[in-house]
């Protein structure tokens, strides 16, 4: 099968797949027609995942979440208007789901996007990326200097996994155990690969860096070319931070920094055959759910493509050892979670995805400027310390004094989910695979594994959150299961509490935390997972300290009323962390939903605990045919409520595919207040804002791009108090302390 666009191996023609999947009738058919799809295109998107998204879990989750929306379109008979460019489909589809996955949790945007481009503008000779063919030629050579100093058993492996690309299952045979060593083994070598390989880039550029370093290569007599087994072992005992390793943070970062350019094309190598995987899985949950009831449709008559059905009571096998897995994909999988169960040892997996570009690297009080003392607000209010976070760091500033870095963060990351504990002597946050902690008095931060955590709030002096439903959480086969994992300080284990009091069991259904309402309540949800929807209805509830569940409103599913789902009084779509009143009140909450090629649409909700109603207030006109963006929400000192809005310009009625700009060029959020039900608008300028102590004030401006209505990138943070005024660049997220 072709690999990729004008590779000049035979094969059909893309309007040849395209006619194939349109007519496919059976399992078998769409099986067959999906897979030569998949074999043509599979590394092509992957790659140009990989060349905007430095982390190869990303990378697989929306290479598969593309792969998931365009074999679901087609089985329901809607394909590309030019059959013919079925490679240029396949990348606006991919173009969707980044902007979706940069939208989730405020995540930076990390690539660039192009207008038109297309996998053809992804060329041998284009090195605009990092990724073309003489970068991956020369990280293939140094990939395979790593390999050589494995031994002989692992070299074995290497070729099996991540050449050949087979299965746990595929490999069991060769290699002389069963599926799940097999995939253990897998796993062990892509570790040793990672870690060798950032040892072997240290060692060919990083000499001049540190000087223990350069001792090492010179006790070596390294010239480049002879990297040894006991080379490797050494130089990564330099910069690892085990117990016994020389800690060397010098290296460390230096690692990260060297390797970087290398990433876009390490991940098709080193992630391929998990992909694959990824993508049968896709295939085999499309192509035997139940037929569409649409009849079918030329190519170019298509329709909004919709998540893939899953067969009713059919649990999907996992893909390495044959045994019942967590969770069916859908389109909507990664959003939320990983779209493939994780095996025993997933900590060690995830850290795995996370050493090309992820080093478990903090700061420490002996690294850190000391605490500037607190100013004082005038007036001799109590003092206000201020978190946020940037692209290297997260830092405090109390008042106007000097900022303090409370810990910086690994290469490539950046914080989310920014949250204090109720005594303030604590912050917590998400970087992707893991919840750190860090106490505001000095000392070393805490980490916790947490891929695909969502949000993270407290209770007490903990922090809780919700394993992703395809991790090592309690959710199983679509039916979520209403647990919270915990996090103590002081403690490296994670305990979980089960929620009781909330009605669950329905397949196709998330659990998460929204925010905390007081030192101990939390306000949580349950709902419809909702496929390419992004979400469906989402029923809330009050949690005691005690773990019962108090409903809002409507207490099951099951007891939703039929007809539009936006009028029965529940929020409906993808639910992202809340934001509680001053009083605990009220509690704002902004959805996402409609995931598919014609793009998404936002709604603000406000939630009265004490009624229990959940409402929708209208928005000023002026938006675009599919409303507004809803970039931010916040209340004031008085309780108030405020939200910043962009017009948005998506129309799923009339286009198949999103329009070229988003929003209307150069486009400046409205920020609108709660008036008798209704947002009126009453400025211009912030995305974000909040209001602390002594009546102090932070806001965040952004400036967007035509194409990408996200809050999620770096922006300005102005923080004032009367005639004091500070601001901040590259700025993320913030949050004061209680």
């Amino acid at each position: 099968m072709q690999e990729q666009p004008g590779s000049g191996t035979a094969g059909p023609s893309d309007a040849e797949l395209v006619a194939r999947a349109l007519a496919a009738r059976t399992p078998a058919e769409r099986t067959a027609a999906f897979g030569d799809i998949a074999d043509r295109y599979r590394a092509a998107v992957l790659r140009w995942c990989s060349a905007r998204l430095p982390d190869g879990g990303a990378a697989q989750d929306v290479g598969q979440a593309t792969f998931a929306e365009a074999f679901g379109s087609l089985a329901r008979g809607a394909g590309p208007r030019d059959p013919d460019r079925l490679g240029g489909w396949l990348i606006g589809i991919a173009k969707n789901q980044l902007k979706a996955y940069f939208r989730l949790e405020n995540r930076p945007v990390q690539g660039r996007l192009l207008d038109g481009e297309t996998l053809e503008d992804l060329s041998d000779d284009d090195e605009s990326r990092s990724g073309g063919a003489v970068r991956r030629a020369h990280a293939m050579r140094l990939v395979d200097a790593v390999v050589r100093t494995l031994s002989e058993r692992q070299q074995e492996v290497y070729q099996l996994r991540f050449r050949q690309e087979l299965t746990g299952r595929e490999m069991a045979g060769p290699l002389g155990v069963d599926a799940k060593t097999a995939s253990n083994e897998a796993t062990h070598v892509q570790q040793l690969i990672s870690f060798g390989f950032g040892a072997l880039i240290l060692a060919q550029e990083g000499r001049q860096y540190c000087a223990v370093l350069a001792g090492i290569l010179d006790e070596a007599a390294f010239t480049g070319e002879n990297y040894t087994t006991a080379l490797r072992v050494r130089i990564t005992r330099h910069f690892d931070t085990c117990q016994t390793c020389d800690k060397c943070r010098v290296c460390a970062v230096k690692r990260h920094q060297l390797v970087g350019p290398y990433v876009p094309a390490l991940i098709p190598v080193l992630f391929a055959a998990g992909f694959r995987e990824r993508i049968a899985e896709v295939i085999r949950s499309i192509a035997n759910a139940p037929a569409s009831q649409n009849p079918p449709r030329q190519p170019g008559q298509g329709q909004p493509p919709a998540a893939p059905p899953v067969a009713p009571g059919q649990p999907r096998l996992d893909a390495e050892d044959g045994q019942p897995a967590s969770q069916a994909s859908r389109a909507r999988s990664w959003l939320r979670r990983p779209a493939v169960a994780i095996p025993a040892g997933a900590a060690v997996v995830l850290a795995v995805l996370a050493l090309l570009v992820v080093p478990r690297l903090h700061a420490s009080a002996a690294h850190r400027p000391p605490a500037s003392p607190a100013t004082g607000t005038p007036g001799g209010s109590a003092p206000a310390t201020l978190a946020y976070t940037t692209a290297d760091s997260v830092d405090l500033r109390t008042d106007g004094g000097v900022p303090r870095v409370l810990a910086t963060l690994p290469h490539g990351v950046t914080a989310s989910s920014l949250t204090w504990s109720p005594d303030g002597k604590e912050v917590a946050w998400l970087t992707g695979t893991s919840l750190d902690l860090a106490r505001t008095a000095g000392g070393p931060v805490q980490s916790w594994p947490c891929s695909g955590c969502q949000n993270v709030a407290f209770q007490g002096d903990q922090a809780v959150s919700v394993l992703p439903a395809d991790g090592q959480g309690p959710q199983s086969l679509n039916a979520a299961i209403p647990v919270l994992v915990v996090f103590t300080p002081g403690r490296t284990s994670i305990t979980r509490e089960t929620i009781t009091g909330i009605p669950h069991g329905e397949t196709n259904t998330d659990f998460a935390v929204l925010t905390a309402l007081s030192s101990s309540t939390l306000v949580v949800a349950y709902g419809d997972a909702g496929g390419s929807d992004l979400g469906g209805s989402q029923l809330l509830y009050h949690v005691a300290a005690d773990g019962r569940a108090t409903p809002y409103g409507v207490a099951s599913l099951s007891d939703l009323p039929t007809g539009n789902p936006l009028k029965s009084g529940v929020p409906f779509g993808n639910l992202g962390q809340a934001v509680p009143g001053p009083q605990g009140r009220l509690v704002a909450l902004t959805s996402e939903s409609r995931g598919g090629a014609c793009g998404e649409t936002e709604t603000a909700y406000l939630l009265d605990t004490a009624t229990g109603k959940v409402t929708i207030p209208a928005t000023p006109a002026g938006g675009g045919p599919d409303g507004f963006w809803v970039e931010g929400q916040w209340f004031d000192a008085k309780g108030n409520a405020y939200v910043s809005l962009i017009p948005n310009l998506t129309d799923c009625q009339t286009s198949e595919q999103p329009p070229k700009h988003l929003m209307p060029p150069h486009a400046v959020p409205i920020v609108c207040k709660l008036m008798d039900g209704r947002w009126v608008k009453t400025g211009t300028g912030p995305v974000a804002a909040s209001y602390g102590p002594g009546g102090w004030l932070a806001q965040r401006t952004v400036t967007f791009s035509d194409d990408d209505p996200f809050a999620g990138v770096a922006g300005t943070l102005t923080v004032t108090h009367g005639t004091t005024r500070i601001t901040v660049t590259g700025v993320f997220s913030f949050a004061w302390a209680p």
